[in-house]
């Protein structure tokens, strides 16, 4: 029978499918929707010690596109703040969700004085706490951005709750530390039991009309779909040499995410964004995809290919560089032709457009297309979405010129078709008047 059992820091977890520290898991009653759809763990909205990060500015997210023509991606920039709660509070939550969920609880404690994160940690213990994150990477603040000796700083840090408690501890690193595989080693000298690997990135949007950054106008995280890769590469590196437990986290917004973690090597694996996106129901997902995949390849339980692929990524020197596969290009087509329905060659009567001659451009279009009144309105351009100049600034309104071409014929009374002379004997009847029996007519007529 397949088991999603999973041993973290030494915590007993049903799945491995932790609910990453954020306001999705700030009170009771959030963590109970994490527990009710799967989760193994929670990892609590982090408790500052800066009192001023306890109020979160409105509005805090903001989901960016990215269109590079048919290739669409986002970006989930966020400066949602710490809990609002102060540590007397914040303890008292915690006692609640032990009391009434079956889910491990772990706090998440962020603090800028020795004397903060040694009486944070301990009350987190004293409140019934499974395991505690020392979060030393927010994006908004933390010790990765004070300027200082950063890693030097984290290490202090993580000796001083180290020396305060017995529970389990977990540092929360960024991706943005000179060397994440040193200092996970450093950590765990020192006794912390696991490293999440990693938090959101540091990051800028810009507003071009107001020429100020976005939203709140300043530095938020921000992640994504995108943002897996970076982890991956960390997580498949770390664990074959470091005996210690990873939560990967970053970028995960599917089933497949969750097995690519595991097959690197993390312990647990860490969702955010995707519950923001899609509600808690997407961890059944998580979890559905998860047993699917186990129950196809015919694994047991997790540690039957956890850090699959460690042993399988090969180094510079190993890499194979012959050419053993050549490219075969049978034809080269312009992305907005292979785009459309038609294979209507638009970049040569755009260009002729430019130059000015209308009455060849539209020529070169009825070649292709009869009817460009009425494509010119009611086609949805797909073209136009593949256009590279978009790349630039705007793809060109190649339906629009289209259009433009139909209403110049008939505003000028000019016909750039020829009288063709039906020399044919057979004759063919065509049944229907729509767009395609339209066509059929008009090429028909035009071989005579």
């Amino acid at each position: 029978m397949i088991s999603l059992k999973t041993k973290y820091v030494g915590l007993d977890l049903e799945t491995p499918i932790i609910v990453s520290s954020a306001g999705i898991t700030e009170t009771v009653e959030r963590m109970r929707r994490c527990e009710e759809n799967g989760a193994g763990a929670v990892v609590m909205k982090s408790l500052f010690e800066n009192e001023i990060s306890r109020t979160s500015p409105t509005p805090r997210f903001k989901i960016i596109k990215h269109n590079m023509g048919s290739y669409k991606t986002f970006t989930l920039f966020s400066y949602e703040q710490a809990s609002e709660w102060g540590p007397d509070r914040y303890a008292e939550e915690v006692t609640n969700a032990k009391a009434k969920l079956k889910i491990k609880i772990i706090p998440s404690i962020n603090c800028s004085t020795e004397g903060g994160w040694v009486s944070y940690a301990r009350k987190m213990e004293e409140a019934g706490a499974d395991a505690l994150e020392i979060n030393v990477s927010c994006p908004h603040s933390s010790i990765t951005f004070t300027g200082k000796e950063v890693e030097k700083e984290i290490l202090t840090a993580a000796q001083h709750v180290r020396e305060a408690v017995s529970i389990p501890v977990i540092a929360k690193l960024s991706p943005q530390l000179t060397s994440p595989l040193s200092m996970v080693h450093a950590l765990k000298d020192i006794g912390i039991n696991g490293v999440t690997i990693f938090n959101r990135i540091t990051g800028l949007d810009i507003d071009i009309e107001a020429e100020q950054p976005i939203m709140h106008r300043g530095y938020a995280g921000h992640g994504g779909p995108w943002a897996i890769m970076y982890p991956l590469r960390w997580i498949s590196a770390i664990a074959p040499q470091v005996n210690i437990d990873i939560s990967a986290s970053g970028g995960v917004s599917s089933a497949d995410d969750v097995i690519k973690y595991l097959l690197a090597g993390a312990t647990t694996v860490q969702v955010c964004t995707a519950v923001y996106m899609n509600g808690y129901e997407i961890v059944q997902e998580l979890v559905k995809g998860l047993t699917q995949f186990m129950e196809r390849k015919g694994y047991q339980c997790i540690d039957d290919f956890r850090g699959k692929v460690c042993s399988r990524i090969l180094g510079t020197t190993e890499i194979e560089r012959r050419h053993l596969v050549v490219a075969q290009i049978n034809k080269k087509i312009a992305p907005c032709k292979a785009a459309c329905p038609i294979d209507q060659s638009a970049q040569a009567y755009v260009s002729l457009i430019a130059e000015g001659r209308f009455e060849e451009a539209l020529k070169l279009v009825k070649q292709e297309n009869p009817l460009p009144a009425i494509c010119g309105r009611v086609c949805h351009h797909p073209c136009e979405a593949e256009c590279t100049r978009g790349l630039i600034d705007q793809p060109l309104s190649i339906a629009a010129l289209k259009r433009f071409l139909a209403d110049y014929e008939m505003r000028m009374g000019v016909s750039p078709i020829q009288s063709v002379k039906l020399d044919k004997e057979d004759k063919i009847a065509v049944v229907g008047s729509g767009p395609a029996g339209l066509s059929a007519a008009y090429f028909l007529t035009q071989r005579g």
